[in-house]
């Protein structure tokens, strides 16, 4: 078996128009060939980690949204410590392992090069609610048009004002975001 390549170079993500500075929040018009990023992300991390689910979120995966140019990946193993035991090669593929980073029950590893933000990759275990919201999230705002234009002037003003600060930027959404949940679930009934 060759040796693992790092992700970045694998992929090459700055040639999909992927990459944000840390240190500031940059909104990029939506660019379609981040779907095509995402899939060989997917195709090359399914090929080496014992994943069981994988899916393309934030705001990279809306058509026509404006989004941060950071590729956002959710996927499950079938429990945590599957998860914890794949930590080694996504260290290897050049992902910074950040633990938990806030959230009980995922890991993040975002992966940079050359002091851009380029793939966040939320890890969890099958059993975890968030990976089927975040996909929720996403559906609603590719088929809800007026709630997907509405997110994206939020998402300009937050940038807007929150430019230098990515936790406000983040949280500013948040009441917004809420508010879309709670239409999903007035929908289940």
């Amino acid at each position: 078996m060759s040796p693992l390549r790092p992700l970045i170079e694998h992929v090459r993500p700055e040639d999909y128009g992927i990459g944000m500075p840390g240190d500031r929040v940059v909104l990029a018009a939506y660019d379609d060939r981040w779907p095509q990023l995402y899939t060989a992300v997917e195709q090359y991390l399914l090929s080496l980690l014992p994943i069981v689910k994988m899916y393309h979120v934030g705001s990279t995966s809306i058509p026509n949204m404006p989004a941060k140019p950071i590729l956002d990946i959710v996927a499950t193993a079938t429990n945590l410590h599957e998860v914890e035991d794949m930590r080694p090669a996504l260290e290897t593929l050049g992902g910074e392992w950040r633990g938990e980073f806030g959230i009980v029950g995922r890991r993040y590893v975002p992966f940079s090069s050359d002091g851009l933000s380029m793939i966040h990759l939320h890890l969890y275990g099958a059993d975890h609610a968030d990976p089927d919201r975040m996909v929720q999230f996403r559906d609603w705002m590719r088929t809800h048009d007026d709630d997907a234009a509405a997110y994206a002037e939020l998402k300009q003003a937050c940038a807007t004002r929150f430019g230098f600060d990515r936790l406000a930027y983040t949280e500013a959404k948040g009441p917004f975001i809420a508010s879309i949940f709670t239409k999903i679930e007035g929908q289940r009934g």
